[in-house]
C-alpha cells in the first residue's frame, strides 16, 4: 500500500525511551486481559503448555514467528542471519507469555493490579529482557554468513517479494482468530462491546494503537505524512481486529457454536 500511494515507509521509530515503554505497558496490559479471558479454555493445559501457546500466538500476531524473518531473508538473501536476527522479538514474546501465565488470572483481579503489573513487567522487559536478547543475538550473528549489499532486493518490490509478503500475513490472521476464539465469551457483554474491546487489544498487542501519534514527534516527515506512513499499519491492525471479531461473533451466533460453548464450560 505504501509503495502504491508513494507514502514513505516509516523509519526511525524509537527503540529506547518513553515511547517503547508506553508501548510495552500497553502490550502487557492487553496480554494480561487476553490471557485472563482465555483462561477458561487454557486451564486444561499445563503452565508450560500455556506459555508455549501464548508465545506462539503472540509471535504470530506480531508477525515475527514466520513472516518477519522470512521476508527479511528474501530481501537480504541471508537466511540464517535473518532468522537469528529475529530472536529478540521471539524471546520478548516468550517473556510476555511467561509473565501473564505466572501471574495468572487469580493474582491480578482489579484494573489497578493489572496496571501496576503491566508497568513492572514493561520495566523488566525493556531494561532486562530485550537487552539480554539483543546481547545473545549479537553474540550469535558473527557465526553465520553475513548479508551482502549486492544480494539485497531494494524497493520498489516486484512479485517475488510482494506475493510472499501478502501470503504470509495469514500468520497474523490465524493468530488473531485463535486469540478471539479463546477469549470471546469473557471479553464483555454484547457483540459490539466484544468487537471494540478485542480490536483495541489487538492494536495494543501490535503496538499500533498510538504509534501514528508518537511517530509525528520522531519522523522527519510532515505530521500528516507521518500519520499516513505509520497509520497505514494501524488501520491494518484495526481491520484485522474488527473483521476477526465480526467473524467470530457471527460464528458464535450459530446454534452449533452455542452447543460447543456449553460443552466446554
Amino acid at each position: 500500500m505504501l509503495q502504491v500511494l508513494n507514502i514513505p515507509y516509516p523509519s526511525g521509530y524509537p527503540k529506547n525511551g518513553w515511547v517503547p515503554f508506553i508501548d510495552n505497558v500497553g502490550i502487557l496490559l492487553a496480554a494480561i486481559f487476553i490471557y485472563q479471558f482465555s483462561h477458561e479454555k487454557l486451564r486444561r493445559h499445563s503452565p508450560i503448555a500455556q506459555i508455549l501457546i501464548m508465545t506462539l500466538l503472540l509471535s504470530a500476531l506480531k508477525e515475527v514467528l514466520i513472516r518477519a524473518p522470512l521476508m527479511n531473508a528474501i530481501v537480504s538473501s541471508a537466511w540464517m542471519y535473518a532468522f537469528i536476527g529475529n530472536l529478540p522479538a521471539i524471546l520478548t514474546c516468550l517473556c510476555i507469555a511467561c509473565f501473564v501465565v505466572v501471574f495468572g488470572p487469580h493474582r491480578l483481579g482489579t484494573l489497578w493490579h493489572k496496571m501496576i503489573a503491566a508497568i513492572l513487567g514493561a520495566i523488566a522487559i525493556q531494561w532486562i529482557a530485550i537487552p539480554g536478547a539483543n546481547a545473545l543475538t549479537e553474540f550469535l550473528l558473527p557465526f553465520v554468513p553475513q548479508p551482502r549489499q549486492q544480494d539485497a532486493i531494494l524497493p520498489p518490490y516486484q512479485l517475488n517479494v510482494l506475493v510472499p509478503a501478502y501470503l504470509t500475513y495469514a500468520e497474523a490472521v490465524i493468530a488473531c482468530f485463535i486469540l478471539g476464539w479463546l477469549s470471546w465469551w469473557n471479553i464483555g457483554q454484547g457483540p459490539i462491546k466484544r468487537i471494540v474491546l478485542f480490536t483495541i487489544f489487538i492494536m495494543l498487542l501490535k503496538r499500533l494503537l498510538l504509534a501514528p501519534i508518537f511517530y509525528i514527534f520522531y519522523s522527519d516527515l510532515s505530521p500528516i505524512m507521518a500519520v499516513l506512513s505509520m497509520g497505514q499499519f494501524s488501520l491494518e491492525a484495526m481491520a484485522l481486529g474488527l473483521l476477526s471479531g465480526i467473524y467470530i461473533s457471527f460464528i458464535y451466533r450459530q446454534p452449533a457454536a452455542l452447543i460447543i460453548k456449553e460443552s466446554t464450560t
